[in-house]
């Protein structure tokens, strides 16, 4: 009754038709949440370590310290990994079962792209674990970098390179060309590298 008496006086009701796009987008809008909790929980996993003196017998007995930020970044990109090819696993199976993951377009491009700009993220996390003293001046600097990508990518010349395209996956997933995304992909990559190796000399160099 209600619903007809809002039809007589003019509105109009329109219901939408959930399908495995709305599946996907949820799953995509899911991601920075996810990665917000990765900062969240491994962001100090140097700094605090110094502040509680546990890494400083382990380098006393020889372990060098390049080594520490290797195991550490290599842990956490491997936790990375796992727990998100599980969710996108998981999406998957259930979206395919209610829906249909057909009619997505570059479904494991717009995945793949977002997974690798999580590596970039997670590796500055070192890299700033490496040089900050507490957990809120490594917070404060992947905060601040990925801001000066988003400013950055305003300017559309500019969008393309920017490690922050590679999370644009409603383009992809409306049938964006892939091949678009090549130079961002390198930017990215590129990063992680530099942020790792700049870690390790940084963190060699540091007084504990």
């Amino acid at each position: 009754e209600q619903f007809s008496s809002m039809e007589n006086s003019g509105m109009t009701i329109i219901i939408g038709t959930v399908d495995a796009s709305m599946s996907w987008t949820q799953f995509f809008k899911n991601i920075p949440v996810a990665l917000i909790v990765c900062i969240l929980l491994f962001g100090g996993t140097l700094t605090n370590e110094l502040q509680k003196g546990t890494l400083i017998p382990l380098l006393t007995k020889g372990l060098s310290r390049w080594k520490v930020v290797c195991i550490k970044g290599i842990n956490i990109i491997l936790l990375w990994t796992a727990g998100y090819w599980l969710c996108y696993g998981i999406t998957w199976f259930y979206t395919g079962y209610y829906w249909d993951n057909d009619i997505m377009e570059n479904l494991i491009a717009a995945a793949l792209f977002y997974w690798i700009f999580g590596i970039m993220i997670l590796t500055l996390m070192i890299l700033f674990s490496s040089m900050a003293s507490s957990m809120g001046g490594v917070a404060i600097g992947v905060g601040g970098v990925y801001f000066a990508m988003t400013l950055s990518g305003m300017v559309p010349k500019v969008a393309s390179y920017l490690p922050t395209y590679l999370t644009s996956s409603s383009k992809l997933l409306a049938g964006d060309d892939p091949e678009l995304y090549k130079y961002a992909l390198g930017t990215a990559l590129g990063i992680a590298i530099v942020s790792m190796v700049g870690g390790c000399l940084i963190f060699n160099k540091r007084n504990v």
